[in-house]
């Protein structure tokens, strides 16, 4: 389930806790950088071995908690990256969520796709 919202944007440098990159990292080290068998990112049922990426664009701050903007991307054997989606990795460092970024400012939170307790969560696609 995604929640649309319209989290207040704040200056990526008034973020406490992690930094920006920090938050790259850390997506990095918890769900890969390369599109494989391990990867939660796929193309319908098939890992296309791409390398993926990471980068911050902004912070927002939703109910209190404070969280980076994170363009996921990967390379199709191509000169340009393609963007494959969006996560939203909390300050703490403790929380990764799913989501879509939306013209006029606004993102849908989806669920969460890691926690530092839980460990990766796969989406139920059964629905």
């Amino acid at each position: 389930m995604t929640v649309k919202v319209r989290p207040l944007k704040i200056p990526i440098d008034s973020v406490h806790g992690l930094t920006s990159d920090g938050a790259m990292g850390l997506c990095r080290k918890v769900l890969g950088v390369k599109d494989d068998e391990n990867s939660i990112f796929k193309m319908g049922e098939v890992h296309t071995g791409y390398s993926i990426t990471y980068l911050c664009e902004a912070a927002v701050e939703y109910k209190g908690i404070q969280y980076y903007a994170m363009r996921v991307m990967w390379d199709p054997d191509s000169p340009v990256w393609s963007t494959i989606g969006f996560l939203f990795v909390s300050a703490s460092g403790d929380e990764i969520f799913d989501g879509i970024q939306h013209s006029g400012g606004t993102y849908s939170f989806g669920i969460a796709v890691w926690n530092s307790s839980a460990g990766v969560q796969t989406p139920n696609t059964s629905d």
